[in-house]
């Protein structure tokens, strides 16, 4: 007797169209795994192929949010160069619509930021696509993930998130700051 078998709710894994490699490393921008992974559903796909990122997309969206809306592009360009990133695209047209960022050493620590999805383009799941996709990465899905939202903690716990105290450090104003000597207080000396 067959059953039939409810559609797997998980992202689909596709294998990258050949020379996309080639064109990712052009970009500079680091894919850990070595290859960019692609995902798909009915409607989307989401990449990590640094080749089909739309910076336009990328830094209009990013500007639209409360978190990164005074951000320089120059300082997005480099934040996507030394990160994962995933972009959600339209399958018909390849539009991009979506975007995540992972900073991660593939081991054992990742940041999620900069999930962004355009606004004609919410309340359609794509959310909650793109963060599945994200969390299967496996450079992504077997390390510790952090990330920090002010208003959409219901769709991260959906994935395993939950809320934890976290300390930070704002940037240094005038550059890298020198380490302090615990017993004085004050900058080791170079030996």
């Amino acid at each position: 007797m067959n059953a039939e078998r409810s559609p797997d709710p998980r992202p689909n894994p596709v294998t990258p169209p050949a020379g996309r490699q080639e064109r990712q490393a052009l970009r500079g921008t680091i894919a850990p795994s070595g290859e960019a992974m692609t995902f798909e559903n009915a409607t989307h796909l989401v990449s990590t192929d640094a080749g089909l990122l739309d910076l336009d997309f990328i830094c209009a969206a990013l500007a639209g949010s409360y978190w990164a809306q005074d951000r320089p592009r120059p300082v997005v360009e480099q934040s996507i160069r030394n990160s994962l990133c995933f972009g959600l695209y339209e399958k018909l047209s390849r539009r991009q619509v979506g975007f995540a960022r992972v900073v991660t050493d593939g081991a054992t620590a990742s940041w999620l930021c900069d999930v962004v999805i355009d606004g004609p383009h919410r309340n359609r799941g794509l959310g909650k696509f793109l963060v599945s996709c994200v969390v299967a990465h496996p450079h992504v899905g077997a390390t510790m993930c952090l990330l920090r939202t002010r208003d959409a903690h219901g769709l991260y716990e959906r994935f395993g998130f939950a809320r934890a105290e976290l300390m930070r450090r704002p940037p240094s104003a005038g550059g890298p700051v020198a380490p302090q000597d615990s017993a004085a207080g004050s900058p080791p000396r170079p030996a």
